[in-house]
């Protein structure tokens, strides 16, 4: 006999993405079902181990990025070494008091307990583990999809929509007929946690050409728990019992690390693909994460990508599930997320063809480059050891009303609204802009400060949901320096739930340029499908 489900949303995945997109859906009162055919266990490793501190913001909203900001290790910076020769130091900058660093240690291993216990918590997610998805049907009002459990019996689903989770080989984009496409490079790398008390400070080390053939590049990570993520650039694939029988592996650890005691807590090897899917919606399915894009690992892309491709999607399924926007708001996540994609892509590559060439001449200008910078420090800006992941601005989206060219804002439309700590705790507790943003867009309104070192009141006024306006008292300089640039006068900004600028409206020296509420309202209702 066929077992019969029913949800607003079937979720195919319990990764990480997978979870935190349920566990967004569920802030809108939106039902999800979560199937998956792994149990439970979950071995620490530190497979995607650095998070962004918006990652963190987003995972804040499921009450679990304060856990790991407690917990994880704060990176200070970045070092860049040649041997042993340092080629180049890039500080990270110091947080807001109230808010999350820009880069944090947090084993993804860790994160999924964490996002289990939250999903335990949340009745609007059912967890089905032991599922296995099979195939679906696309109708007009929703999707019927075919799963099996354990004892190969099937399991039917009627979903109003389907959330593809599950990863690089993911069988919803394959029942979608949707492309994968990019390529695979051919050296192989080996990851090895080590277990140890070392002398290196809280930062990211990379190190070309490191010592006594570790390899032909090595990254290290410091991690909680007094863990060490090491990753060697190996060239050929490893044999890792071989290497642990001969000392191989020893000698490896011991190039980085030095003379000081170890234990290894995991190990794997690994070959990274450049590939992204050619969409990644069809109809009421979506492709989220991994199945919709993996990326070279040189800055951190892949799970702090996934986590926004969810956030993107969850409040504009959140808005349309509960009758808050029309349908079409549905297809700009393919649209924005694409696009986003398209730009990592772009930027991994680069990476790739510098940090592992794969011809003798992309090799010779490596190496040449490498000679030269250390020797010469202005060179040092040539030698590409990754770029860090951050948010992409989504300017060129339909939901973007562009700023005028000549605006000489500090933040314009499309880019993610910086936060704007208050200049006054309440109850001891540190305030800011974050705290006030909710599941529906809202207009920020900054004010022209009348000098640095005055407070202007920035007023959030919540387009939807009955809230009242919120009041956050802000340094005249704070104001300036991250919102209104050179601006002369203050500015109203249509801010969506995910943080981004829809449109961002001047205001006048003197402040008096009508109801800039309601324009950005009406501009919000015009976007969005509906009413906000």
């Amino acid at each position: 006999m066929t077992a019969s489900l029913r949800t607003d949303v079937l979720v195919v995945g319990r990764g990480p993405v997978g979870m935190t997109l349920a566990l967004l859906l569920a802030r809108y009162g939106v039902a999800s079902t979560v199937v998956d055919p792994a149990d439970r266990e979950i071995r620490l490793s530190s497979k995607a181990v650095l998070m962004h501190g918006e990652s963190l913001e987003i995972l804040a909203k499921v009450g679990v990025g304060d856990a790991i900001g407690r917990t994880g290790v704060r990176l200070s910076g970045s070092r860049v070494f040649v041997g042993t020769k340092e080629l180049r130091h890039d500080p990270f900058p110091v947080p807001d008091p109230a808010g999350y660093a820009m880069a944090v240690n947090f084993p993804q291993s860790e994160t999924e307990r964490l996002l289990l216990d939250a999903v335990d918590e949340e009745p609007l997610v059912d967890l089905r583990l032991g599922l296995t998805f099979r195939g679906l049907v696309q109708h007009e009002t929703h999707v019927a999809a075919e799963l099996v459990d354990e004892h190969g019996d099937p399991v039917h689903v009627d979903a109003g929509y389907v959330a593809g989770c599950d990863g690089a080989r993911s069988t919803v984009r394959k029942q979608l007929d949707v492309r994968f496409e990019g390529h695979a490079h051919d050296d192989h790398y080996l990851i090895v946690d080590v277990r140890a008390d070392l002398p290196f400070p809280d930062e990211r080390r990379f190190v070309f050409h490191p010592p006594a053939g570790a390899g032909r590049t090595a990254l290290i990570h410091p991690q909680p728990f007094s863990l060490w993520h090491l990753d060697f650039q190996v060239g050929h694939p490893p044999d890792l019992e071989s290497e642990a029988r001969d000392g191989t592996l020893d000698r490896r650890i011991r190039a980085v690390i030095g003379d000081h005691d170890y234990e290894v807590t995991w190990s794997t090897s690994y070959v990274f693909k450049q590939l992204m899917a050619s969409r990644f919606s069809v109809g009421r399915c979506f492709l989220v994460g991994d199945a919709a894009h993996l990326y070279a690992p040189y800055g951190a892309r892949g799970l702090n990508s996934g986590l926004a491709d969810a956030d993107n999607l969850a409040w504009k399924l959140g808005m349309v599930v509960t009758g808050q926007a029309a349908p079409a708001l549905l297809a700009t996540y393919g649209e924005e997320r694409h696009a986003v994609a398209r730009h990592h892509f772009s930027v991994t590559s680069d990476t790739a063809a510098f940090m592992a060439p794969t011809t003798r001449r992309g090799r010779w200008r490596r190496d040449l480059t490498l000679a030269l910078a250390t020797r010469v420090p202005a060179a040092r800006r040539w030698v590409d050891a990754g770029h860090f992941y951050r948010p992409e601005p989504v300017a060129m989206s339909s939901l973007t009303v562009p700023d005028p060219i000549e605006s000489r804002a500090a933040v314009r439309s499309g880019e993610l609204m910086p936060d704007l700590p208050a200049s006054l705790a309440r109850g001891g507790h540190p305030l800011r802009l974050r705290a006030a943003y909710g599941l529906h867009p809202m207009v920020v309104d900054v004010p022209q400060p009348a000098g640095d070192h005055d407070d202007v009141e920035v007023t959030v006024h919540h387009l939807g949901g009955g809230l009242g306006p919120t009041r956050l008292p802000v340094r005249g300089r704070v104001a300036r320096e991250r919102v209104l640039g050179a601006c002369q006068g203050g500015a109203a900004l249509l801010v969506r739930p995910d943080g981004f600028v829809s449109r961002r409206l001047d205001r006048g020296p003197s402040g008096a340029d009508g109801d800039v509420v309601a324009e950005l309202a009406d501009t919000a209702c015009s976007l969005y499908g509906k009413e906000a």
